[in-house]
């Protein structure tokens, strides 16, 4: 087919001067291939066009021009050439609002419609390329098809094909029909289990054939339909359509036919695919296999509907059901009996009244903005007012729609895209819309118009009354005249608290057990006393030897940061604000008068709400009467679309009417749903899932859902083997033949395997070691266990006691530092006398004190500090001071394991002295503590190791990352955030590092490498490289992304999927392909199925301590500088 038309803008001079601009050769073929233009002279007047004066051009520009121009053809490029009338051309349009209602009196909607008919008929109610779809139904009338060159159908089809090329334009592209799902080479794992139901193969990303098909195959009356279809004989005179209609349903009939006999788990459904894409093809040759499921469903309707008007074809009616017979053979068409339906559009035009019998298939209702599917239906029938232009003048027009016939299968398609003008693309809208099990459609019939409109004036004067109350409870709940607003009792109720309020009273209560307390505390004050602490009940009160000494140096400081310091702090109190003048009779006045109105105001608001909870329900039962429940409609199918606008997935939920129950078609996978899954991915809002279209069926005809070949055993509710083979011995001896020939294909399949097995294992036996991985559950272990790479076996998740020794004096000597200069401290304010008056017990005792009152006012600095220093590291006594450890069975024992540990001044008597006496006091703890308190306090050792060492993953991991070697970086990464979250996982967050950080750097480290996994897949032959990375990197790491409470790593986790749909678009082959398969079908596993273990390298544990502390503080200075801790605080 060929169109002269100019494929560049009008406002493109074409004699300005072209710039010389050389086109790369690969530039070219993929020009050629986004827009389909062969002409090598059009695509470089588009690239001159978009030249800078620098001789540069933007590839994207360029496609844009291009592509703009393929989809929208200028009325005045061609003059209109009159059209020749085919034999038979038939078109299926979708109209909601008519704009000529006086010329088109009796044009049906979804229904077969003359060339030679020039009324104008546009949806402008879908608000989804509206302008595109009024230019392109102006153009097929007024200029007779382009001339006559393109028929009607072929027509429809091109604009599937412009939807794709504006996609292209808008930067994303559609996936092209490439094989991503590759067979399990055991065919075991592809047998059938027992009779549950067949899956569908995606040959292609074809998952909305699968989600179409198999919604219809569990129809019994259709299924029916299909596999008694009679192919009439074909003749020299039968159209190219009318051929490929024939071939389509030969391939479904077979295709239904292997959906119930076959022994496979799944079927492959190529034949009728392809026949079904041909529609759906360029003349370019390019294609575009991922289909909007309304566009397959209208197209798939529309054949079988064309294949059934030969009277040959005719099958016999099913016999349970009278009903189903007797509407079979009275209608013209058994397609248009089941799906297509009457509605009645009565309106006004322009002050010209009109009345219009319609004919629908799919209902288009709107999703944005509205709450359910009877508000969607509301707005999409009831009277509504559009404004149509004439000229410089413009008038109000309005209608209503009421049905006059419903189809036993009712079909809603639910408008969930819009085109976003700012982006110049396509978006996908996630807004919830609820939708019920049974609707009732009552209210839309015609012949309860009058009723209808009498209960809908009734309900629009209660939304209005419910509106007043809204705004007169708003005035209560939000008052105030400023920008603030609370609600008007609370303003009473704290006004009269203040005029309570007893300025003379520092720290009391008003009288009445409901009065509230009239001061609050700071705890930043130290006092002169330890009486408020020894007076609190909820403290644990230090051991008395433990007590700060008078004759230890002055090292008290006060904290800024609301935390006590030491347990010599008491609170202070600060009281609330108060009168300064209030006599009695005043505050009895107002006392009076503020509790009374405070009464009126809730008995006010009370009313209200109650008025409003009873117009709720006067509106919610405005329908639910017997007399508007006569024509209901029970949910059979619900098909579901997950992604963006561009790309995404399709899976049905279909009911199961004889055994009650929802099954999940997910292409080859079958499972049994809930319907509370069903409503979490298909009313919206949840990720990207949401209803894309609704199968309702009339359950006032039982026969349409009966299988009258009693595929199903009455007595078990199941499809037995016995029973199936029944079926299948009553389908046609085609169908028999041809499903026996598969079966017997596949049976020789598995037997040929089990040849190859027994083969294999006579033959050799194979091994191979396990590799060494860090799991998700890190085993606990000291700091001299870091080094994970090489181990035969994962850490144990107990600890051994030289283990646990081990851990005691390494963190002991992490402190060495402070300790000495503690002990230099105390002696040396220390006279002779006073070390002569106390024996060694009690000099230790205040050694331990002065090493506890410095680790509180580091711990009290940490939220200034962090992340950007962290005390906690180089010292356990300050972390576990932090993480509000217990003060006896661990902080003093830590504090005794510092000092009896110390190696430095043993040639000292005094160091040696208290050294001893740490030792016995050490030897006296471990000894009277219990069991429960020994397993606590090796706990608390374990979760500073692992404390230490994911700050040591981090430090390691962000390095790498800065430097840009982000496969080095990432296991870090994660191996950190994974330990991390087990340690903070009882809610105190002091015990790890700041989680948010560490999410932040392991999500942009997985995008990182997920775009040189991408570019290397582009660009280079070996790929290697791509499956290293994603096997052992991204896909490992991904379920983390899933697992999260950070709504932007499930936005990083879909956005990656994203971009390896889009490369879908992209033309692969060979090695590539089956990499890409691969990568695919790991992708979307559900995260919880993925295997989540990543390659872990060795980890150099720094022992120095200030050299840690030193490359941790660069590590986050280097964050800082590139914005990277201010990012990680803005994250959601």
């Amino acid at each position: 087919m060929t169109v002269e038309q100019s494929l560049l803008p009008q406002s493109y001079n074409k004699n300005q001067p072209e710039r010389p601009v050389r086109i790369e050769p690969n530039v070219l073929e993929q020009i050629k291939e986004v827009t389909g233009i062969e002409d090598v002279k059009v695509i470089s007047q588009a690239i001159s066009a978009c030249c800078t004066e620098q001789g540069k051009y933007d590839l994207s520009e360029v496609v844009s021009l291009l592509v703009s121009e393929v989809a929208t053809i200028k009325p005045t490029q061609q003059k209109p050439e009159p059209v020749e009338k085919p034999e038979k051309d038939t078109e299926q349009t979708t109209t909601k609002i008519i704009t000529q209602p006086t010329d088109a009196t009796d044009v049906p909607v979804n229904t077969r419609k003359s060339k030679s008919d020039s009324a104008l008929v546009v949806d402008l109610t879908n608000d989804e390329d509206q302008l595109q779809k009024a230019i392109a139904a102006s153009l097929q009338d007024n200029q007779g098809i382009l001339g006559g060159q393109i028929s009607r159908e072929e027509q429809d089809i091109s604009r599937i094909l412009e939807a794709s090329l504006a996609e292209s334009k808008a930067g994303t592209k559609r996936k092209r029909g490439d094989i991503w799902f590759v067979d399990p080479l055991n065919p075991y794992e592809r047998r059938r289990k027992e009779a549950w139901p067949v899956g569908l193969k995606n040959v292609g990303n074809t998952c909305w054939f699968s989600a179409v098909i198999q919604s219809l195959f569990h129809l019994p009356i259709f299924r029916h339909l299909v596999l008694n279809f009679v192919s009439p004989a074909e003749t020299p005179q039968g159209t190219l359509q009318e051929k490929r209609n024939l071939r389509f349903m030969h391939e479904l009939r077979r295709l239904f036919a292997l959906m119930i006999g076959s022994q496979r788990k799944y079927v492959d459904p190529s034949k009728a695919v392809d026949i079904l894409k041909e529609a759906f093809t360029s003349p370019s040759g390019t294609s575009d296999s991922q289909q909007d499921v309304s566009e397959f469903q209208h197209k798939l309707l529309e054949w079988l509907e064309e294949a059934f008007t030969c009277h040959d074809s005719r099958p016999t009616s099913p016999t349970q059901g009278t009903s189903s017979e007797e509407s079979l053979s009275s209608a013209k068409n058994p397609m248009i009996d089941l799906f297509y339906g009457q509605v009645t559009t009565d309106g006004f035009h322009e002050g010209k009244a009109f009345c219009r019998q319609e004919t629908f298939g799919q209902f288009p209702l709107q999703v944005n903005g509205f709450h359910d599917i009877h508000e969607s239906l509301e707005n999409a029938t009831a009277q509504g007012e559009i404004e149509t232009v004439t000229g410089e003048s413009s008038s109000k027009s309005g209608q209503e729609q009421w049905f006059t016939r419903l189809p036993p299968f009712l079909t809603f398609e639910l408008s969930r895209f819009q085109f976003n003008q700012t982006l110049g693309r396509p978006e996908k809208i996630h807004n919830k819309l609820k939708f019920p099990m049974t609707i009732y459609m009552d209210r839309y019939m015609e012949c309860n118009k009058s009723v209808t409109r009498q209960r809908r004036e009734k309900v629009k004067s209660l939304r209005e009354e419910l509106q007043h109350l809204h705004s007169r409870l708003d005035r209560f709940t939000n008052y105030g005249s400023g920008p603030k607003r609370f609600p008007l009792q609370d303003v009473l109720q704290y006004a009269l608290e203040f005029a309570q309020t007893n300025p003379d009273v520092a720290c009391s209560s008003p009288a009445g057990p409901a009065a509230p307390p009239v001061c609050d505390v700071v705890q930043d004050v130290e006092m002169e006393s330890p009486r408020s602490l020894n007076n609190s009940s909820n403290l644990e009160t230090p051991s008395p030897s433990l007590v700060k000494s008078s004759s230890l140096p002055d090292v008290a400081m006060a904290s800024p940061h609301g935390k006590l310091s030491s347990p010599a702090k008491r609170l202070l109190v600060v009281p609330k604000p108060a009168p300064r003048e209030v006599s009695s009779t005043e505050l009895g006045v107002l006392q009076s008068c503020l509790t009374r109105w405070r009464t009126e105001v809730e008995s006010d608001v009370k009313e209200l709400q109650d008025g409003i909870s009873r117009l709720d329900e006067e509106v919610g039962n405005m329908y639910s009467d017997d007399m508007m429940k006569k024509f209901p409609y029970r949910l059979h199918a619900v098909l579901v679309h997950e992604g963006q606008a561009a790309s995404g997935h399709y899976w049905a939920y279909v009911y199961d009417h004889a055994n009650g129950r929802w099954l999940k078609f997910n292409d080859i996978t079958v499972t049994e749903a809930s319907w509370e899954e069903l409503e979490k991915e298909g009313i919206g809002g949840y990720h990207n899932a949401s209803a894309y279209c609704l199968m309702y069926v009339d359950t006032s005809r039982e026969d349409l859902i009966q299988d009258s070949s009693s595929l199903v055993d009455k007595e078990t509710g199941q499809i037995s083997n016995s029973t199936q083979t029944d079926v299948v011995k009553k389908l046609a001896q085609d169908l028999q033949d041809y499903i026996s020939e598969d079966n017997t294909k596949f049976c020789q399949e598995m037997e040929d395997w089990d040849r190859k097995q027994q083969q294999a294992a006579a033959a050799t036996v194979t091994t191979a070691p396990a590799a060494a991985t860090v799991t998700t559950a890190p085993g606990a272990g000291g700091d001299s266990e870091v080094t994970i790479v090489g181990e035969k076996k994962p850490l144990s998740p107990t600890v051994s006691s030289s283990v646990q020794n081990s851990q005691s004096y390494q963190h002991a000597l992490l402190a060495l530092r402070s300790t000495v200069d503690t002990l230099e401290a105390v002696l040396g304010a220390m006279t002779k006398e006073q070390w002569e008056q106390k024996r060694p017990e009690g000099h230790v005792l205040q050694v331990a004190n002065f090493e506890i009152n410095k680790a509180e006012k580091l711990s009290q600095k940490l939220p200034e500090m962090l992340p950007k220093k962290d005390s906690r590291l180089s010292h356990m006594l300050v972390y576990c001071i932090a993480c509000k450890a217990p003060t006896h069975s661990v902080i003093h024992r830590v504090v005794m394991e510092q000092i009896a540990f110390t190696r430095i001044g043993d040639t000292d008597a005094k160091f040696k002295a208290i050294k001893g006496a740490a030792e016995r006091k050490l030897s006296e703890m471990i000894s009277d503590a219990s069991e429960q308190m020994k397993s606590e306090y090796k706990k608390w050792h374990e979760n500073f190791s692992n404390f230490r060492r994911v700050i040591m993953c981090v430090v390691l991991g962000i390095e790498a990352f800065h430097k840009e070697r982000y496969q080095e970086s990432l296991p870090y990464l994660h191996y950190a955030y994974l330990t991390n979250r087990s340690l903070i996982a009882d809610g105190n967050r002091m015990k790890g590092f700041d989680n948010k950080l560490m999410a932040y750097y392991q999500r942009q480290c997985l995008l990182h490498l997920n775009d040189m996994a991408l570019q290397q897949f582009e660009a280079d032959e070996d790929i290697s490289g791509v499956s290293i990375i994603m096997n052992n990197l991204v896909l490992p790491c991904l379920p983390s992304l899933f697992h999260t409470s950070y709504q932007d790593d499930t936005l990083a986790a879909e956005e990656l999927r994203e971009k390896w749909c889009n490369i879908l678009a992209q033309e692969v082959s060979g090695d590539k392909l089956e990499k890409l398969q691969d990568v695919m079908s790991k992708l979307f596993d559900p995260p919880s199925e993925t295997r989540t273990s990543v390659k872990f390298p060795q980890l150099n544990y720094i022992k120095d301590s200030s050299e840690f502390l030193e490359r941790y503080a660069k590590v986050m200075d280097l964050a800082e500088k590139n914005s990277y801790l201010e990012m990680a605080e803005k994250s959601k």
